[in-house]
């Protein structure tokens, strides 16, 4: 199925061969296939990087710690990413690169699947209601912890 079709995702290919996503993926690398090769979907104007200062925040998943992901951020983003083995060699969960990593996105996550959903109308309401009810003092703790903590969860003292 790799063979004849090499654009398969790790999804898509674990689930045609029956077997877990993690499984196929340790497949993958031992075959030396190279899962999600990166492809550039808008095409830059050759001085956009030159007006700007943007910088790619990396997220750590595995697939994209690949050495052909690393050196395609290299050659588009040269010294300008935000991840492992990067020019800015920051752990995804990272409090301070991103709590809503960190935090917010469990929390919401179990506030508004407490119960069962019909539509994605009630989807959006509860994300909002959700939203607007977190606590300020529990944003406040998560905060200080974040930023306060004597930089100990920040690996090599960016803050």
């Amino acid at each position: 199925m790799v063979t004849t079709n090499p654009q398969v995702s790790i999804r898509l290919g674990a689930g045609q061969a029956g077997i877990g996503k993690t499984s196929y993926h340790v497949a993958m690398k031992q075959l030396h296939f190279k899962p999600y090769p990166p492809t550039l979907i808008v095409d830059l104007n050759e001085d956009d990087f030159d007006r700007r200062s943007e910088f790619c925040e990396h997220d750590g998943a595995g697939p994209h710690y690949a050495i052909i992901v690393r050196e395609w951020l290299d050659e588009h983003f040269p010294d300008r990413w935000i991840g492992r083995r990067g020019p800015y060699d920051w752990p995804a969960r990272s409090p301070d690169l991103s709590p809503c990593d960190f935090f917010l996105w469990g929390y919401l996550k179990d506030t508004v699947f407490k119960k069962p959903l019909i539509t994605i109308q009630e989807l959006k309401q509860r994300i909002e209601e959700a939203c607007e009810q977190i606590p300020e003092e529990m944003c406040r703790k998560h905060f200080l912890k974040a930023n306060f903590s004597g930089n100990n969860q920040f690996p090599n003292n960016y803050v």
